[in-house]
């Protein structure tokens, strides 16, 4: 896995689709260069949708991007994230610099953009991928120790989550900051309905579902493809 962030080459080689995501991302990075100044996009989605496989093809979309995934190794720690991701910045720009401490990330992310600053490229931004920030153990804790706003030009956080749950917003520390952080929110917004499920399962529910190969799956979730360019788990049987 590289740079040990959970991020495998081979996987979701065969990617396609979420074009709306990346040109609203672009957009979001023009709108910032003409400010001078880097920024937050963050991906909200249901559990189930793709958002992996999305943050797996934006680590190699125009460069190799530093990236975390919590969800591939099982990892949940919230320093184990911003320490490979500040390593990362170091190789990147051959820097000799220790990742600082849990309570000193603040000012360590500060330090390493003054050396960077002037080396990084507005009109070709370096981005540091977090995939499913929701599933940290502290995801609250997490936003916390990323760099704080304002970004230098050139440099992005993308992150991808599940959206808050429970009256609880793990993402309250970047809402407040509306300037430097683009949200996009790609949760349904309408129920499912028959016409978007394979015809083996509007012929079959609930008895069965056809699945990989025509065998029949029975009282088991898959992944159905919709009309919103994401993938979605079939519902359990009722």
């Amino acid at each position: 896995m590289i740079d040990s962030g959970g991020w495998d080459p081979e996987a979701h080689k065969e990617f396609t689709g979420r074009e709306f995501i990346f040109a609203a991302f672009d957009q979001w990075c023009r709108e910032c260069a003409a400010l001078r100044r880097g920024g937050y996009f963050v991906v909200e989605a249901d559990a189930g949708v793709g958002k992996t496989a999305l943050a797996t093809a934006w680590v190699r979309r125009r460069g190799l991007h530093p990236a975390y995934f919590f969800v591939l190794q099982g990892r949940t720690r919230t320093r184990a994230m911003a320490t490979v991701l500040f390593k990362a910045l170091c190789r990147r720009f051959r820097i000799d610099r220790d990742a600082p401490a849990e309570d000193e990330f603040a000012a360590g992310w500060e330090a390493l953009f003054d050396q960077i600053r002037e080396r990084l490229d507005p009109n070709a931004p370096l981005l540091l991928i977090v995939d499913g920030l929701d599933e940290a153990i502290d995801p609250e804790k997490a936003v916390e120790l990323l760099p704080r706003p304002p970004l230098p030009a050139g440099l992005f956080v993308v992150i991808t989550t599940r959206p808050p749950i429970s009256g609880r917003d793990h993402l309250a520390a970047l809402r407040i900051h509306p300037t430097h952080a683009r949200f996009k929110d790609c949760t349904a917004t309408r129920p499912r309905t028959w016409p978007t499920w394979p015809a083996s399962c509007r012929r079959n529910w609930p008895r069965t579902c056809t699945g990989r190969g025509g065998k029949a799956r029975s009282g088991r979730r898959r992944h159905v493809r919709t009309g919103d360019g994401f993938s979605r788990r079939h519902p359990r049987r009722p």
